[in-house]
């Protein structure tokens, strides 16, 4: 017959092994969705913002770019510009939440990128009269 106390201790174990089954799901989760945001953002360590404005406007695509649909400020432009949303693209990948150096590595690329490129941006379409910046009415 099993001890009580060899029941506890076996059932102690089983409870535990289940809690880190848990944990390691969850963590397994996590990795994922990290990995998943550096294979979108692995295109930035050779990103050129000049090259790509150059191609966007050659598309006619004369938006500026963001990361995330809840930013509201256009990186790189002046906060008091008014910049309706159709004139916005949100770039593709998660910088939200980076907890692997190589994606908050990423994260600074993108912003720089951003930045530069909506500047590059920005230069040409009020060279070309088609935008300037204005504040909100």
């Amino acid at each position: 017959m099993i001890s009580m106390q060899h029941f506890t201790a076996g059932l102690l174990t089983l409870m535990f092994c289940g809690m880190v089954w848990q944990i390691a799901q969850h963590g397994t989760a996590a990795d994922s969705e990290e990995q998943q945001a550096l294979r979108e953002l692995g295109w930035l360590n050779s990103a050129k913002p000049e090259q790509d404005v150059s191609a966007a406007i050659r598309r006619g695509d004369h938006r500026f770019i963001t990361w995330s649909d809840s930013q509201r400020q256009v990186p790189g432009l002046e906060q008091a510009c008014a910049i309706p949303p159709h004139a916005i693209n949100n770039m593709p990948g998660s910088i939200t939440v980076a907890h692997q150096y190589e994606h908050r590595k990423l994260a600074a690329i993108a912003q720089v990128y951003a930045e530069e490129y909506n500047l590059q941006m920005s230069t040409w379409l009020q060279r070309e009269g088609l935008w300037r910046c204005q504040a909100p009415a």
